[in-house]
């Protein structure tokens, strides 16, 4: 299941240049990891501790859509962008909760800073790059999840 999963999102056209520093680790020191890295590790933690009728959501991408939003472009095409985000949204039996990560990208490893340090509202994504991202939820439920951003609701955010 998950391969097929990757197999039907993992294309070259889903890919956007990173530093090393922003999502690798430091080959000689292994708890020297980068921001973007630990916050994609984090998010795998959660997924991995969802219940059987869990199901959580995610929108992930980086800035491209301004030139102050892009570092540069290589041979004058591909961005590099400026900032990276994630939209995350779970639904488990308790009901619906919303969180977004968003970060500019740079190439150190930055293991001073927290998750926590990075960790909006969607609302406050959604403003950041113009995107609706949860629109097909029901209304009601898409404003207060959207707006809404407990820190207790989402472990590992140190």
């Amino acid at each position: 299941m998950a391969e097929e999963a990757n197999n039907q999102t993992f294309y070259m056209s889903n890919m956007q240049p990173q530093y090393h520093a922003f999502n690798g680790y430091d080959s000689k020191d292994n708890n020297k990891k980068g921001l973007w890295l630990r916050m994609e590790q984090q998010l795998q933690t959660w997924a991995k501790n969802l219940g059987p009728n869990d199901t959580i959501f995610v929108c992930k991408g980086g800035t491209i859509d301004d030139e102050k939003n892009i570092i540069k472009r290589i041979d004058n095409k591909m961005i590099v962008p400026k900032y990276f985000y994630m939209a995350i949204l779970r639904k488990t039996q308790f009901g619906f909760a919303g969180m977004a990560f968003w970060s500019d990208q740079t190439n150190e490893y930055r293991t001073n800073e927290t998750l926590l340090s990075h960790a909006i509202s969607i609302a406050e994504l959604e403003g950041k790059t113009g995107i609706d991202f949860f629109c097909n939820l029901p209304d009601d439920v898409e404003e207060k999840v959207e707006k809404t951003f407990n820190k207790t609701s989402w472990d590992g955010l140190r």
